[in-house]
C-alpha cells in the first residue's frame, strides 16, 4: 500500500486542470454577460468553476489517506481510442447507425461482454444517437449513407 492514495490525487488534478482551462477560454475567448443577460460563455464558465470545485474535493482528502498502486490498462485504452477513432472515420462514408455499431462493437471488447450484450448495447445506443443527434442536438445527419 502507497503512502498517499495518487489515483484520486491524478484524477483530483485531471479535473482541476480541465476545470481551469475551460475557464480560462471561457474568460479570454468568450463572452459572460450577467446573471440577468447571460452570454455564450456564462454556463461553460460555470462549468469550469465546478470541476474544479469537485477536482479539489477529490484530491484534497486524497493526499491524507494511502492507496493502493497505480496499474494502468493499455488494453481498455487501446480498444476505446480505435473506438472512437472507427467512428470518426465511418460516419460521413456509412452513416450514423453503422458507425455507432462498429463503435460498440470495438470499444465492449475492452471488457468481458457476452456477443448478445454487445448486440443489444449496439442497438441501444444506435436508436438512440438517431434520436439525440437530429432532435437534441439539431445536428443533421444521415441515419445510413447507400449505396456503400
Amino acid at each position: 500500500m502507497w503512502t498517499k492514495d495518487y489515483r484520486d490525487i491524478i484524477g483530483g488534478g485531471l479535473l482541476i486542470l480541465l476545470g481551469v482551462a475551460t475557464l480560462i477560454y471561457c474568460l479570454v475567448g468568450l463572452r459572460l454577460g450577467t446573471f440577468a443577460r447571460m452570454g455564450p460563455g456564462f454556463f461553460p464558465a460555470a462549468l469550469g468553476v465546478i470541476l474544479v470545485g469537485l477536482g479539489l474535493g477529490i484530491l484534497v482528502p486524497a493526499l491524507s489517506r494511502g492507496g493502493e498502486p497505480i496499474k494502468p490498462d493499455f488494453r481498455t485504452l487501446f480498444f476505446l481510442t480505435a473506438g472512437v477513432l472507427a467512428f470518426a472515420a465511418l460516419i460521413r462514408p456509412f452513416g450514423l447507425i453503422p458507425a455507432t455499431v462498429v463503435l460498440t462493437v470495438i470499444v465492449c471488447q475492452a471488457s468481458a461482454m457476452s456477443l448478445r450484450a454487445v448486440l443489444i448495447t449496439a442497438v441501444a445506443l444506435s436508436l438512440t444517437a438517431t434520436l439525440l443527434f437530429p432532435v437534441a442536438l439539431g445536428l443533421q445527419v444521415a441515419p445510413v449513407n447507400w449505396p456503400w
